[in-house]
């Protein structure tokens, strides 16, 4: 493969990872290179292996992805439009596991690609201190699919560049374009011109040295009568306390603002109301995400507060469920009590 574009993405926890954008063939590598995740793109539940796919290339190589998925590691597919492969144990393959986006229903998919991302840093971030090396993908669903290739580039890049500087856990996301594609050369054009865009955009986001705000609010908007009592009583045990606050909903499509994560790391710390309609959010699951990698970096830095009784962890994601989460039902807790806690 040859190598178009090579960005190096500092995140704010000052980690340096690569977005590598490529011409050649996705499955092919060199003698010593590991794939830690392959990307791919299907019709729902249907994996049969067509001339020139991804998954007749794997078929190729030994690999019936309708087998793979028939036993899946994680299946997000209700949420986040994706399902994550069990180790592959090839050892002539090196690849580790695949990741599969179905959006079927989905009316543009470029809309909600950044659920491959979220998967991945739930993936990762359900064990402490692990990173990926290496992430490969294709432009996805713009194949067989047939779904619009720069909207589809534009939306890949600009979701693996925000999630590398909010601190996604992974060395290396390389995404492949097929060298006999018609639209090459209007596609590398335009990935130019997009990445400067983006670099331009964040070169405005400075993370000031000295904490601008003691606490950073992660909520869903269907708990802020809880919220608003919990931080009126902070202002009371506190009263300088200053807060990062985002009131406005994302909209479909849209990508998850600069804004949000400068306002994180510009927190002393984070406070995650972590509740049943929480968890649904894919925003709050940046954001609950990007405070974990933070959280590596800064001690005390999180305060997750569990708002559902606690035989209902299960239900949660591993990334939530493997971190200390503070009780925060009232009753049994006081509201008194839970604002001491996140204080102290």
């Amino acid at each position: 493969m040859i190598s178009a574009y090579h960005l190096k993405i500092k995140d704010f926890n000052g980690k340096i990872s690569t977005l590598e954008i490529c011409v050649g063939d996705i499955l092919s590598f060199k003698s010593d290179e590991q794939v830690d995740l392959l990307c791919l793109s299907a019709f729902l539940e249907d994996y049969y292996p067509m001339p020139g796919t991804v998954v007749w290339g794997l078929s190729n190589l030994g690999v019936d992805v309708s087998r793979v998925a028939s036993d899946k590691h994680r299946d997000w597919r209700r949420n986040w439009q994706s399902w994550i492969s069990k180790p592959l144990n090839k050892k002539d393959l090196p690849i580790n596991r695949i990741l599969c986006f179905e959006h079927e229903g989905v009316e543009e998919p470029s809309n909600v690609v950044g659920n491959i991302f979220r998967s991945i840093s739930e993936l990762v971030l359900e064990t402490p201190n692990k990173t990926m090396k290496n992430i490969r993908l294709p432009l996805l669903s713009t194949g067989n699919q047939g779904f619009d290739k720069s909207l589809m580039l534009e939306a890949i890049i600009r979701q693996a560049y925000v999630h590398l500087r909010a601190g996604l856990p992974v060395d290396k996301i390389q995404l492949v374009l097929w060298p006999s594609d018609p639209e090459i050369y209007k596609l590398l054009i335009e990935l130019g011109i997009l990445i400067e865009k983006i670099k331009s955009e964040w070169a405005l986001m400075k993370i000031s040295k000295a904490p601008r705000y003691d606490y950073f609010v992660s909520y869903r908007r269907h708990d802020s009568a809880f919220v608003n009592e919990v931080i009126d009583q902070i202002r009371i045990k506190e009263p300088q306390a200053s807060f990062f606050v985002d009131e406005n909903v994302l909209e479909d499509g849209s990508f998850w603002k600069p804004q949000l994560i400068t306002g994180l790391y510009e927190s002393q710390k984070a406070i995650c109301f972590i509740s049943d309609s929480y968890v649904t959010s894919v925003e709050c699951m940046d954001e609950f995400h990007a405070a974990l990698c933070c959280s590596q970096y800064r001690p005390n830095f999180m305060k997750p507060l569990l708002c559902l009784a606690p035989n209902n962890l299960d239900k949660l994601p591993k990334s939530i469920q493997r971190v200390q989460l503070i009780n925060a039902l009232c009753p049994p807790q006081s509201t008194n009590n839970l604002v001491d806690i996140i204080s102290s």
